[in-house]
């Protein structure tokens, strides 16, 4: 669904706010939608541990990269309105399996397109120009530097 919101606010306002996805995941045991199959181990741990490796590796599922506004993603961990979406405690036990899935994760930082090796920083809104107006960089004296993601 980031996506989608991605594209529409880049198509409307011409940039695209960062995303935080949160109450993401999928819920344990369903199997509302038929085009896809029930959501239960070894999935539940699969998919979940997928989404996170998205900002580990920079790459989405599908192959492309995983864009600099999607900023987060949350699922229900502890406790949400629905308990059977809980990993700890839930009516339908813990989700061991999921819980050493994300836990197998290496340790990382997530790294954005501008910090990535060869990769050039992208701009996700239109570059505004106004005779009278400078480079914010331009106001500091000659000893401060300026850093790239303060003129992003």
């Amino acid at each position: 669904m980031g996506l989608a919101f991605g594209h529409w606010m880049q198509e409307r306002i011409g940039f695209v706010l960062p995303i935080v996805g949160g109450e993401g995941g999928w819920q344990f045991g369903v199997d509302d939608d038929r085009r896809y199959p029930r959501v239960v181990q070894p999935l539940h741990a699969r998919f979940h541990r997928e989404i996170f490796e998205w900002f580990r590796t920079g790459v989405l599922s599908n192959g492309e990269p995983l864009p600099d506004y999607f900023f987060s993603m949350t699922p229900w961990l502890v406790g949400g309105w629905n308990t059977a979406e809980d990993w700890w405690g839930g009516p339908l036990g813990d989700k061991t399996e999921t819980i050493a899935a994300v836990r197998a994760i290496p340790d990382f930082v997530r790294r954005f397109s501008w910090e990535r090796e060869g990769d050039v920083p992208r701009r996700t809104h239109p570059r505004r120009t106004h005779p009278r107006r400078t480079h914010p960089c331009q106001s500091l004296s000659r000893q401060s530097r300026c850093s790239r993601q303060s003129h992003l």
